[in-house]
């Protein structure tokens, strides 16, 4: 089954015609890996980047679990599975995924295929270290299994994008937990030293994320919230009835828009009325904006996008910090995290260092600002993630990713360079 239809990722623009296929099954897959030219496989869209195609395979109807083991801890399932769904199944039995991004609403392969990370990264590292075997199908239609994280097709396909094979299925760590509660803790700063000092005094916290509102910033007075958590023992009755409450969703009317006035009276009150702690579930801890389904309306009509970059020490964040501060563009929201040493996989993103997640509403001058920080990224052996791209250049790509030639040799050795391609892949020359 196919149609053609008008996609895009999750920030709306690009946007491109696309025959969609809709495969429920491996044999089905199969067939349309062996027939079709010049497409990429997708889950739900969620990236922040143009890796779309013109014909596209779209994975969400193959979304089964396939093997569940609460005594040793892991689930296998199929690619096209949400992230949503396992939480969904394992939560029961006090199991959570190891690694989780900001939303849930991805898919399994989607998670793999840029190697997503979250706010425990600086303890357990990115989606890769959870991965115990994937399976894959190349473009020969041969389908390989890897348990073997040096195994340079492994390398290739965890943070590649979608550009070396079709993830068919994962098997996966989970993170045995008391309960499906957090306790948050919430500290406030004023100025940037204050902050980095309080990110290193509690990097022994399994959970740590960095609010920043740079759009109030004057130069001086930073306000910031570090917030810190670790699942608790929380007494709770019914699973079942929390889980109807957090997968409720609110929809934003298509006329609401997001103005710089009202970004800055939230702000000033969320950083007023945070309080220093409080217990929540899982879902408010890790997934704030899923409630919201369509927020990535409020930026309409220009759009919006997120640049996220990671840079080497705090000198090189201050520098990015100051340079945003010294332009009149600003961002509707920040979000800073301390990262450790990265994997060995050519095309992941994280470094250690700080991250630092922006987005921008899409506005005269943006593009300008954001040369100036790529070159401040540069200059520091940073890096953008991949998954927030959609207008780095070839030039400036391969100096950030020094593994690109290899990764590069890897695809074309497989004949993954006929056969899977992006726009993202045709601007970066992958």
């Amino acid at each position: 089954m196919f149609k053609e239809k008008e996609i895009s990722t999750w920030i709306l623009n690009p946007k491109i015609k696309s025959t969609v296929y809709y495969p429920d099954n491996f044999l089905t897959i199969k067939e349309l890996n062996n027939n079709l030219k010049n497409f990429l496989a997708i889950g739900k869209l969620r990236s922040y980047s143009d890796s779309i195609y013109s014909t596209v395979i779209k994975t969400t109807k193959y979304n089964y679990i396939l093997d569940y083991n609460k005594e040793e801890g892991y689930i296998e399932c199929t690619s096209g599975i949400t992230l949503k769904e396992i939480i969904d199944f394992v939560i029961k039995d006090n199991y959570f995924l190891l690694i989780t991004p900001g939303t849930k609403y991805i898919t399994l392969g989607g998670a793999i295929s840029n190697d997503v990370h979250g706010k425990n990264h600086h303890i357990h590292g990115s989606f890769n270290e959870s991965i115990i075997n994937l399976q894959v199908l190349l473009p020969n239609n041969e389908i390989v299994t890897i348990n073997d994280k040096n195994n340079e097709i492994y390398r290739a396909i965890v943070g590649g994008i979608g550009l070396i094979g079709i993830i068919l299925k994962s098997k996966i760590k989970l993170l045995k937990i008391p309960s499906p509660f957090i306790l948050q803790r919430n500290t406030k700063t004023h100025t940037f030293y204050q902050l980095i000092d309080n990110i290193y005094k509690y990097n022994n916290c399994t959970y740590s994320v960095v609010w920043l509102d740079l759009f109030n910033f004057n130069g001086n007075k930073l306000n910031a919230i570090l917030q810190t958590g670790e699942f608790i023992n929380q007494n709770y009755t019914n699973i079942n009835h929390i889980l109807k409450r957090i997968n409720k969703k609110i929809t934003i009317p298509h006329f609401l828009r997001i103005e710089n006035l009202i970004v800055k009276i939230f702000n000033y009150f969320y950083y007023l009325f945070t309080f220093e702690e409080k217990i929540v579930d899982f879902n408010t801890f890790f997934y704030p904006l899923d409630f919201i389904y369509n927020w990535n309306t409020l930026y309409k009509p220009t759009g919006f996008l997120q640049y996220q970059l990671i840079v080497n020490s705090e000198e090189a964040l201050e520098k990015i910090i100051y340079t945003i501060y010294k332009s009149n563009i600003k961002p509707y929201l920040s979000i800073l995290k301390l990262h450790k040493e990265g994997n060995n996989n050519f095309l992941s993103f994280p470094i250690k260092g700080f991250s630092l997640a922006l987005d921008f509403k899409l506005q005269a001058g943006l593009y300008d600002l954001l040369d100036k920080l790529d070159n401040i990224v540069i200059k520091n052996n940073g890096r953008i993630y991949l998954a927030k791209d959609n207008r780095m250049d070839k030039d400036k790509f391969e100096k950030m990713y020094s593994k690109v030639n290899e990764f590069k040799k890897i695809r074309k050795e497989l004949g993954a360079n006929k056969k899977y391609i992006s726009l993202q892949s045709i601007r970066l020359s992958l």
